[in-house]
C-alpha cells in the first residue's frame, strides 16, 4: 500500500479518484440513514443486517481513504509553512 501510494498518479486516476470519492460519501450517508431509520423504528435491531450495511459502509470508507492520499511532507517543508 506505501509503494502505491508512493507513485505519482495520472490525471485519469486522479479524475477517477474524486468521481470514486464523491460517489463513497454520498452513498455512507444515504446507506448510514437508511439503517438509522430502520433500527430506529424496528422492535430489536436486524444484527444480520446491520452487519451487512457496517462491511459496506467500512469497504466504501477505506476506498476514500486509499483515493484521499496525501503527499508526505518533509520535516523541513512543515517548518516553513508554519512561520
Amino acid at each position: 500500500m506505501e509503494r502505491e501510494a508512493a507513485k505519482p498518479r495520472t490525471p485519469e486516476e486522479d479524475k477517477l479518484a474524486l468521481a470514486q470519492i464523491a460517489e463513497d460519501c454520498e452513498k455512507i450517508q444515504v446507506i448510514n440513514n437508511r439503517m438509522m431509520g430502520a433500527t430506529m423504528r424496528a422492535v430489536s435491531p436486524d444484527y444480520a443486517r446491520l452487519d451487512e450495511v457496517t462491511a459496506e459502509i467500512e469497504r466504501r470508507a477505506n476506498r476514500m481513504k486509499e483515493n484521499m492520499r496525501l503527499a508526505k511532507v518533509s520535516a523541513n517543508q512543515g517548518e516553513k509553512s508554519s512561520s
